[in-house]
């Protein structure tokens, strides 16, 4: 049975991100610029989930805004 990972949270440039070449979702700039205006207003409290080599597993649109 595989051993269990603790989450880890750290901080990262945002340079040091990289969008994953398979996701299937994607986002019209429409919807990023409604995105970017609720994260200036509200701030951002949903992160962004990366691989251990920095490949953006959940959030590409958070990322893009």
């Amino acid at each position: 049975m595989a051993k269990e990972q603790a989450l880890k949270i750290e901080y990262r440039p945002i340079e040091s991100l990289n969008p994953h070449p398979k996701n299937p979702r994607k986002h019209p700039e429409q919807a990023i610029n409604k995105l970017e205006n609720s994260i200036q207003e509200y701030n951002f409290t949903n992160p962004i989930l990366v691989s251990s080599d920095g490949l953006v597993l959940a959030g590409h649109g958070r990322l893009k805004a």
